[in-house]
């Protein structure tokens, strides 16, 4: 049985995810992109993958707040 995430890993979890975030953002600001386009040795356009990193900061709030409903049920 796998044991229950505590908060402060899921903390980790988020602030890791968010920090994809931004540097999806600064790679789009630097490169002076275009959302429509796909980087370099990329399968995806930049708005494709800005989205897959909001969606993994989406899990990773929703697990903190899950983890820290349970921690607080003990």
């Amino acid at each position: 049985m796998s044991q229950i995430p505590t908060s402060k890993e899921t903390a980790t979890w988020l602030m890791d995810e968010c920090s994809e975030v931004i540097q999806e953002l600064a790679k789009f600001n630097r490169y002076n992109g275009k959302w429509n386009e796909t980087p370099p040795g990329k399968t995806k356009t930049r708005f494709e993958l800005l989205k897959d990193e909001m969606e993994d900061v989406q899990r990773a709030w929703e697990s903190l707040q899950t983890s820290i409903s349970l921690e607080n049920l003990w």
